[in-house]
């Protein structure tokens, strides 16, 4: 059953401490709540129960008609999401900032018919469908369309929802992936409940209609991509959305902005180095993004992976993703090379296994953050020749080893996304 809220505009709401509040239930499974209309809200929240016990049942009797079994009571809508006061605060300036973007020149219309939404995005900001899977062809667990907005860092995928509401589709594509990491509504987005998390240097929003699961999925590289971010939300409509506004709690954005403001010192899984996690520590290196990478230039690549800079003197000393990407081309893998391989069955054109394929591959290494290279041309046998860049280490080196020295591999089986070296 799908989760609706329905909520003012929030900007307007937060100016009005007494506004209406329109009603949202939730399966008894998911852990409950059934709003009143206005009415209600004002007496019964106020702590006027005896006057108001009537309505409040009967609200409740035609409530539990319509959707089943359910308990009724009537919460603030913020102590539903369980939302700390001191939360409260944050929203609000999230909400100003976001309040602006449909005024502003410019912003920008993306509308598609296809999956039935509508968005707001910076200008500076160019999407791209780098995905698009015919629906009659897909499998459960591939996604059938992404838009990447080259230069802004966000991906928005889409999947069909296979008639589970978002908790119980988040449960059984983590099962598969291993990548979700919260299940339980968190957030709002366009008037539906909606779930935020940040791991590592990615903020992730799914939100769904009932039809379909829908993903913001940000690089956190800049305070201005966060705030784009935000922004985007506040403007997302869906088909059948009446009201706008965007709620992500305060300890998620938080939890970004120090990512945003973390130095990415964290050495990778850097196979045969022969440095240790204390040389890479006291050289230190930050992160560069949509600036190329040791001399080589890709806008798609440097929007989703950062080059290390030698905080020192400012020189690039590569990253294993970033080069990755740039060989391909483009790839569809977001975040640390660790978390690669369990993102493979997200895809409908790659594959992954144990041995190398004929012809391009990339080696993979498990941990955090990981470790990827690229194998250009396989052509069987016990060894493999790899070309790999390594973060704050080195911009570029090839080697030969041992077929069994990488985790894995990973290929594609079909057309590379659209986007390409610019």
């Amino acid at each position: 059953m799908v989760v609706r809220l329905s909520i003012l505009d929030s900007t307007a709401k937060t100016r009005r401490g007494d506004a209406e509040s329109a009603g949202f239930y939730i399966t008894t499974q998911q852990s409950l709540c059934v709003f009143c209309v206005s009415a209600v809200k004002r007496a019964f929240c106020n702590g006027l129960i005896l006057k108001t016990l009537g309505l409040a049942l009967a609200v409740t009797l035609i409530v539990g008609a319509i959707v089943g079994p359910a308990w009724a009571y009537k919460r603030p809508v913020d102590r539903c999401l369980d939302r700390p006061d001191n939360e409260r605060a944050t929203l609000a300036l999230e909400v100003a900032q976001a309040g602006s973007a449909a005024n502003n020149s410019h912003w920008r219309l993306l509308t598609d018919r296809d999956y039935q939404f509508t968005l707001e995005y910076p200008s500076t900001w160019h999407p791209q469908i780098t995905i698009d899977v015919p629906r009659s062809a897909s499998k459960a667990e591939w996604i059938l369309r992404r838009y990447s907005f080259i230069g802004g860092g966000l991906d928005i995928d889409i999947w069909a929802s296979h008639n589970r509401d978002l908790s119980a589709w988040l449960e059984w594509m983590g099962r598969i992936t291993d990548q979700i990491l919260v299940s339980k509504p968190n957030s709002v987005i366009a008037g539906y409940a909606a779930v935020a998390f940040v791991e590592g240097h990615m903020l992730s929003v799914f939100v769904d209609n009932g039809q379909y699961v829908y993903r913001f999925w940000l690089t956190l590289s800049t305070k201005d991509n966060l705030e784009g971010f935000v922004r985007v939300l506040n403007t997302f409509r869906l088909s059948e959305t009446r009201t706008l506004g965007v709620y992500i709690p305060g300890s998620i954005l938080e939890k970004a902005r120090e990512s945003l403001n973390s130095r990415h010192y964290c050495p990778e899984n850097f196979p045969d180095s022969g440095r240790s996690r204390l040389d890479s520590l006291q050289q230190g290196c930050d992160a560069l993004y949509n600036q190329g990478c040791c001399g080589l230039a890709s806008t798609y690549c440097s929007t989703y992976f950062p080059c290390s800079r030698d905080v020192s003197n400012n020189q690039h000393r590569g990253n294993c993703t970033w080069h990755v990407c740039y060989q391909y081309g483009a790839v569809p893998f977001r975040g640390n090379a660790g978390t690669w391989w369990n993102q493979v069955p997200n895809y409908a054109n790659w594959s992954r296994g144990y041995n190398p394929q004929r012809g391009e591959n990339i080696a993979w290494w498990g941990g955090s953050p990981g470790h990827v290279a690229y194998v250009g041309n396989y052509q069987g046998g016990n060894q493999v020749v790899v070309s790999e860049m390594s973060w704050c280490e080195s911009c570029g080196r090839t080697r030969t080893i041992a077929v069994t020295n990488p985790g894995g591999y990973i290929w594609r089986t079909g057309p590379q996304p659209t986007a390409g070296n610019e």
